[in-house]
């Protein structure tokens, strides 16, 4: 018994296996950033894509009095008001009392209830913070203070992009620096361009197949087509010459039908002309071979 715990001892630990579907392929590693933003600055957004499932974990370091944070699961290049916001709130203390720092967790994207901590000792002055954001699809959590404060909560969607804001009220020592952004994301496939950028994109995408498809109308004649040739030859698409007058003969009377042709004809289009005028060998009537691809009103 005692040999079999040793050797069960000195056996190596096994390792916890990835999920069947996720491999290490899926596993994107991104940044690291570092940036400072002014006071009422837009927002910063992180060129990053669409991610649903990551780890972030980035230090701010600001003054007092403060406020900043982070927007995500939002659309990109947007007002950021459609997803989560998590922001700092640094206050200096007032009457002898010490300054005092909330964080809170609010926005339209939120499903459960919005959060604000309570109140914790800030001696003011300069100060550094590591956050953590853990992100899985719907559900998040974001840790701060070395891990022993946890805020938990579910979102309205699964997915969105990552931005950064400095919304601070003071006249002096109001830049807020954030550094050592850096994302772990599970993901699979490419980079997915989203937001205002995927939206210029496509725009331009569809001006240039617009542009193309004409350029190419233009310069490569057209395949000659029962359909094609009878809009080359309606009045209400192009305009007529005087046209051309075809007799055809019945077993009773002789009628005359009045057949338009296009000042811009295509070369098919006078063949087949021609050859209503011209009596066929195969068909007991003239110009009956014609009748399948000009439609000759009566």
């Amino acid at each position: 018994a005692a040999a079999a715990a040793e050797a069960e001892a000195e056996a190596p630990a096994a390792m916890p296996r990835m999920p069947a579907e996720t491999g290490l392929d899926d596993v994107q590693v991104m940044g690291v950033w570092n940036f400072t933003l002014q006071s009422d600055t837009p927002l910063h957004w992180i060129r990053s894509g669409s991610l649903q499932k990551y780890h972030m974990k980035f230090c701010v370091r600001s003054h007092s009095p403060s406020t900043c944070g982070l927007v995500f699961h939002a659309e990109a290049d947007g007002a950021g008001t459609d997803g989560v916001s998590f922001w700092i709130e640094r206050r200096v203390g007032r009457d002898g009392q010490e300054g005092n720092r909330r964080y809170l967790l609010a926005g339209a994207a939120l499903e459960s209830k919005a959060i604000v901590t309570r109140a914790f000792p800030d001696e003011g002055g300069e100060l550094s913070e590591d956050v953590e954001v853990l992100m899985q699809g719907y559900s998040g959590a974001i840790f701060l203070r070395d891990r022993k404060v946890q805020l938990s909560f579910r979102t309205k969607h699964d997915r969105g992009s990552l931005a950064f804001y400095n919304s601070t009220r003071s006249e002096v020592n109001n830049d807020v620096n954030f550094s050592g952004v850096r994302i772990t994301a599970i993901r699979k496939g490419p980079l997915e361009v989203v937001g205002f950028l995927h939206r210029r994109e496509k725009a331009i995408g569809g001006t240039q197949d617009s542009a193309s498809g004409q350029s190419d109308s233009q310069h490569t004649p057209k395949r000659a087509t029962s359909s094609v040739l009878r809009r080359s030859a309606s009045e209400s698409v192009l305009s007529r010459s005087p046209g051309i007058q075809i007799a055809k003969r019945t077993p009773h009377s002789r009628r005359d039908h009045w057949v338009p042709l296009a000042k811009n004809a295509h070369a098919s289009e006078r063949a087949l002309l021609k050859d209503t005028l011209r009596p066929s060998k195969n068909c007991g009537g003239a110009k009956a071979s014609c009748s399948d691809f000009i439609a000759i009103e009566r």
